[in-house]
């Protein structure tokens, strides 16, 4: 009996430890995302809270907020630069992946016709001088 339960906990122990890889994914992005979002939020009241404050009284709380703007855009570039990075890593280690299952099946079948090729050269090379 424990037998044949065996690959029944197998199975539901990859499922339960695929869904938590899952939702600990999901919850990164999400986390990623709202993260951005409020970023984005930020960045927009800092600009209008430092045109407000351009007047010549105020010109330093204008510059102190310009900064932290400029600041959180720099965070929030940053953050798309590694999500792009991070996406641009995935997309060639499928390539690599795709290359390296794709390489050996190629050369086989390659090799055949470069021994055609080369069989056709020696042929072209001889003469009937050389009979």
């Amino acid at each position: 009996m424990d037998a044949s339960l065996g690959p029944c906990y197998v199975f539901v122990a990859l499922c339960v430890l695929n869904g938590m890889r899952w939702l600990l994914l999901r919850s990164k992005i999400g986390f990623v995302h709202l993260h951005k979002m409020r970023l984005t939020q930020e960045i927009a009241s800092l600009r209008k809270e430092a045109a407000a404050f351009n007047t010549p009284s105020t010109y330093v709380k204008c510059a102190k907020c310009q900064r932290l703007a400029t600041a959180k855009e720099k965070e929030l570039a940053a953050l798309q630069e590694h999500k792009d990075r991070s996406l641009q890593d995935k997309v060639d280690a499928v390539v690599a992946t795709a290359k390296v299952r794709t390489t050996p099946a190629a050369a086989t079948a390659a090799a055949p016709l470069a021994l055609a090729q080369r069989y056709r050269q020696q042929q072209a090379a001889f003469t009937p001088a050389q009979l």
